[in-house]
């Protein structure tokens, strides 16, 4: 709508602290005012279109569960061999979260990690299970596997996993929060539900293989230190028996270095055999736990599209982008007179919008009154 020109009885001299800048902006103003009418028009616009395209969006429904790790007290102070006994094992994404301060840290890396992924891919659904495609019998055939090319549609049904997946922690109770996002709330808790139970079956595989590969190595140099306490006794017996009695003071030196080699291969010895009973404990126990604080729930909300909010602010947006143009064509130079007061053409605006807007409101109504 083009600016509201004013009466001709408008005075030609501008009044007493207005320049030209002050009445462009008041002409631009008055002509947002006055083409409430586009930029309403522009707002529905947009609404309805969004309201069209958030309608064939597929849904998307949400579940999700808590737990808390509950790490032992020998399970923390085995942290540090772990951490590398998992870098070892190839296992890099674990071993840095068992070098990290929290037990979320270590299921967050295994909640994240591709063996987890593939064990949910493949888990098949129970009995019963209603899905969209009757033929579907685990979440990889769900997600549009491709039976010819199985490593192909492996790779790109891990990848949907960690889309579909979401795992936030909190840094203070560390409790570790895990959603799934799918097309229906029977098959997000079905999903949530294989997700926990495959994680808590990776979790006791990992502890499982760390502890034996922990026992393994202990044990080894634990026989290699015993080897070395034998030597070590056998060396200061044999200078014993050669040197009944020590006079010279090279013969007292040997034998204090051949003590003092004994007693270190002695100290060596002990603590390697109580770590090696502490592993064996470890190896048939579970380090890192969880207990789970809230199961897999069965959504009755939609997570996704949010419509009623999509819609709004599609509006909104379009008003505010429809009133920016008409502002910035308002401020360009107009055969109009230039003088006038600004507030006085914004009264003007504002009166003749809100006889527009009563009008077509009680033509709407049925109102001619």
């Amino acid at each position: 709508m083009n600016p509201i020109d004013l009466p001709s009885s408008a005075s030609p001299i501008n009044p007493p602290g207005v320049d030209g800048t002050t009445e462009r902006i008041a002409r631009a103003l008055a002509g947002v005012i006055g083409s409430w009418r586009l930029i309403a028009a522009a707002g529905l616009g947009a609404g309805i279109i969004t309201a069209a395209l958030v309608l064939v969006v597929p849904d998307r429904y949400e579940s999700s569960f808590t737990f808390v790790p509950q790490t032992a007290a020998s399970g923390a102070a085995a942290r540090a061999p772990l951490a590398g006994l998992a870098q070892g094992l190839g296992l890099s994404n674990i071993a840095g979260a068992l070098s990290g301060s929290t037990g979320s840290d270590y299921f967050a890396a295994v909640l994240d990690s591709r063996s987890l992924a593939e064990r949910v891919l493949l888990h098949p659904f129970a009995k019963g299970t209603r899905l969209r495609n009757p033929d579907a019998t685990n979440l990889l055939i769900v997600l549009g596997a491709d039976a010819d090319h199985f490593e192909r549609s492996l790779d790109g049904g891990v990848r949907a996993f960690g889309n579909i997946l979401n795992v936030k922690t909190d840094p203070v109770t560390h409790v570790v929060t895990v959603s799934v996002q799918l097309e229906t709330p029977e098959l997000a808790q079905q999903v949530g539900d294989i997700t926990l139970r495959e994680l808590d079956k990776l979790n006791d595989d990992i502890n499982h293989r760390l502890a034996v590969a922990q026992l393994d190595f202990v044990s080894q140099q634990l026989r290699q230190a015993g080897t070395g306490l034998y030597a070590a006794e056998d060396s200061l017996k044999n200078f014993q028996l050669a040197n009944r009695t020590v006079a010279s003071p090279a013969l007292a030196f040997e034998q204090s270095r051949l003590t003092r080699k004994m007693n270190n291969a002695e100290a060596l010895y002990q603590s390697l055999t109580q770590q090696y009973q502490q592993s064996r404990l470890d190896a048939v126990k579970d380090l890192p736990s969880f207990a789970v604080l809230d199961p897999p729930n069965k959504p009755s909300l939609r997570a996704f599209p949010k419509r009623r909010r999509a819609v709004t602010v599609a509006v909104v947006l379009a008003c505010l982008t429809a009133g920016a143009a008409v502002f910035a064509r308002s401020l360009l130079p107009s055969s109009a007179d230039p003088s006038a007061d600004p507030v006085r053409i914004i009264q003007q605006a504002v009166a003749l919008a809100a006889a527009e807007i009563l009008s077509s409101y009680r033509r709407v109504v049925g109102r001619n009154q």
